[in-house]
């Protein structure tokens, strides 16, 4: 039997095994069954062919059998008795005589063909292979080094020559890699993409933050400090719930070590991605103000069946509970679960809303005042307005107890002088004077010409005595 030699496979075989880490056993076999294929798809008019492959020298025999006959129906497939037992004297009928494909011209067709199925099996060796290596190290972190940059997709190589890939909208928008860089990343997911295994890796996954921080923190990778919630705006910000199972151990001290010694590295890993680390609570208002991470919080109401909460905060917070771009209210939502609507605070405001409620008109002399002569309530508006003048006047009070007036009617309908209502303890902040309060005196003064004029004064006067 003649051999076909001029294709030596065994050196290609032993490359692939080295690089990719395959048996070279299995990738033997899976060139004699790449022969096999290649051979009956040029000739598939032969029922019966055979690859014999030399694992020494690295070449193929193929050889094709034929079945003994007394007459002959198929000459491809079959040979007569007499013409058998010259080729072997004991041949039978039903014996198979083996006979070599020695042809020259079909030799490079078969060993391309060969090429391209073993190009097949090998890629298909090679997915088993990294599914079995890293199918238990998904949404865990992983270290290569950067192999190819390309404007939407960056190739790394890992660890047993395994290349990965992590796509533009994977990285963070500050990521900068340089060619040879080493990088941690998630291994996200491994995906059959153009008949290719691909080991798919992000950096702006949530999860990677926990793995990082499971790293760098002792006491989060072996459970005594749990990770409640994560919100995270990657590359910008990210707040972290924690809560600790020890009594003993401060959560967020241990998240953030010794002058930030522990959340450093993951901070630089991140490339300056700030992060708020938060105690956990099952408190809804301190939930709230944990996940804003900002001072000056007055009050905070809570609807929970709208899921809203309105947070009363000093204007001078106001910007910082917002956050750049409004990241640290969006991420503040995300970690309480509710729709935070900021109300503003200032003496300013404060000091409207108390002339207000103490100008607010009393029901009761409304309808009194309807049934009063038309000339007789101009002595009320009079005492009122005088009462007005001399509160903004630059009478100063901080945080004292202010009584509220109202004014009672008469038994015959006519407003009398300022009856004193029960008191209410109400904390109020310094009323700055007006420009014009010394010009409004004087046209005050002026007009008075009456002696209604004289009860007003009185009536103004005794308020600010008490």
């Amino acid at each position: 039997m003649s051999k076909m030699r001029g294709i030596n496979l065994l050196d290609a075989i032993s490359e692939i095994s080295h690089e990719k880490e395959i048996d070279r056993e299995v990738l033997i076999s899976a060139l004699e069954t790449a022969l096999l294929q290649a051979a009956q798809r040029k000739y598939t008019n032969f029922d019966n062919i055979e690859v014999v492959l030399d694992r020494k020298i690295g070449s193929f025999v193929l050889q094709q059998y034929k079945v003994v006959v007394q007459t002959i129906e198929d000459s491809d497939n079959e040979i007569d008795l007499d013409e058998a037992k010259n080729i072997d004297d004991g041949a039978e009928l039903g014996d198979e005589i083996a006979f070599t494909i020695d042809n020259k011209e079909v030799r490079n067709t078969i060993a391309q063909a060969t090429r391209q199925i073993l190009l097949n099996k090998v890629r298909g060796i090679e997915y088993d292979t990294v599914m079995k290596k890293f199918s238990d190290k998904i949404m865990q972190i992983v270290h290569g080094k950067v192999a190819k940059i390309e404007a939407n997709r960056t190739y790394i190589i890992l660890s047993s020559n395994i290349e990965a890939a992590i796509d533009r909208r994977d990285m963070l928008w500050n990521d900068r890699f340089q060619s040879g860089e080493m990088i941690r990343a998630l291994l996200l997911d491994i995906k059959a993409e153009n008949k290719q295994h691909m080991l798919v890796l992000s950096r702006t996954h949530q999860e990677f933050l926990v793995k990082l921080l499971q790293v760098e923190i002792p006491e989060i990778y072996d459970g005594s400090i749990e990770i409640v919630q994560v919100a995270r705006e990657p590359g910008r910000k990210s707040k972290v719930v924690v809560r600790s199972k020890d009594p003993d151990i401060d959560p967020v001290g241990a998240c953030i070590g010794p002058r930030g010694s522990r959340i450093s590295p993951v901070i630089s890993e991140l490339n300056g991605e700030r992060i708020d680390i938060i105690a956990w609570s099952d408190n809804v208002g301190e939930k709230i103000s944990g996940a804003l991470n900002v001072e000056g919080i007055r009050s905070i109401t809570v609807d929970e069946v709208k899921r809203i909460a309105h947070v009363e905060i000093k204007e001078e917070s106001l910007p910082s509970a917002i956050g750049k771009q409004g990241q640290n209210v969006r991420l503040a939502q995300k970690i309480a679960n509710y729709e935070i609507k900021f109300v503003p605070f200032s003496p300013e405001i404060k000091r409207k809303e108390l002339l207000a409620d103490l100008f607010k008109p009393d029901p009761s002399t409304v309808n009194a005042s309807k049934d009063a002569p038309a000339d007789k309530p101009d002595k009320d508006v009079k005492a009122k307005a005088g009462l007005d003048k001399e509160i903004l006047s630059g009478k100063e009070s901080a945080k004292t107890e202010t009584k509220t007036k109202k004014i009672a009617p008469k038994k015959d309908g006519t407003a009398t002088k300022a009856s004193v209502a029960k008191s209410t303890k109400t904390k109020t902040k310094k009323i700055a004077p007006k420009k014009d309060s010394t010009a409004t005196k004087a046209s005050v003064a002026k007009s008075a010409k009456t002696k209604t004029k004289t009860k007003t004064k009185k009536i103004a006067s005794s308020s600010s005595d008490k």
